[in-house]
């Protein structure tokens, strides 16, 4: 199977967007978990930010589960455009 690029592209817009456009993040109190279908962008709830802190402590990237969003979506790409080309 060749690798498209502009599809590879495209997957990686739409998982990037899922973050501040779908509303899927679930909490326990502590830590906001966003991503679809796969969580990978969390905020963690903790006191309000000191002097000394910066707002990139608050957030954790799972690039592992970045990249499976990314492999998943890339998949369904490419699967509709077969079907589509075999219509």
């Amino acid at each position: 199977m060749r690798l498209r690029k502009n599809l590879l592209i495209y997957s990686i817009i739409i998982v990037l967007l899922t973050v501040p456009l779908l509303p899927y993040s679930y909490s326990d109190g502590f830590q906001f978990k966003f991503g679809y279908p796969i969580a990978y962008f969390t905020t963690f709830n903790i006191a309000p930010i000191r002097k000394d802190e910066i707002l990139l402590m608050r957030i954790g990237v799972d690039i592992g589960a970045f990249l499976v969003d990314v492999v998943l979506v890339y998949l369904l790409f490419t699967l509709v455009s077969f079907l589509i080309n075999k219509l």
